[in-house]
């Protein structure tokens, strides 16, 4: 048989193997004693998982109430800081201790002088700037001339 793994499953086969020793009894006298164990053992593992199964709805109402203690911690903190800044003034660099961002006056944008565009002078002995010679017709793929 196969090996099993899930709690239910191990405390079911550990039952199984108890009553069947039980029903044979009276051929197993040799096998008392670890009988006697495997039915200790048996009891042990179902009071350690009633603890298990306890302290999983205790975590579950500690984490609970951990979660309702950081929303008020988080709400206590945000009134604190409210309260510094209006003691403090909105504008104290002092405030950057409390995690607060001082209001600033803002930097004028310094705006980059672009230089125009420089434009080649149109080459010699054209005018308006077409190409000397002769134009060449653009080629298809694949022609000659």
């Amino acid at each position: 048989m196969g090996t099993t793994n899930s709690f239910a499953d191990l405390m079911l086969e550990w039952k199984k193997v108890l009553d069947a020793c039980a029903d044979n009894a009276a051929a197993l006298t040799t096998a008392e004693p670890q009988r006697a164990l495997v039915e200790k053992l048996l009891k042990e593992a179902q009071d350690l998982k009633a603890q298990q199964d306890s302290r999983t709805a205790s975590k579950q109402a500690t984490v609970q109430d951990l979660k309702a203690l950081l929303h008020d911690g988080r709400e206590a903190v945000r009134r604190l800081k409210a309260m510094v800044k209006a003691t403090l003034g909105t504008n104290k660099e002092i405030l950057v201790q409390f995690g607060i961002a001082p209001i600033r006056k803002r930097s004028k944008k310094k705006t980059a002088v672009k230089p125009p565009p420089e434009t080649p002078p149109p080459p010699a002995g054209t005018p308006g700037g077409t190409p000397a010679g002769p134009t060449a017709s653009p080629q298809k793929h694949g022609e000659t001339q």
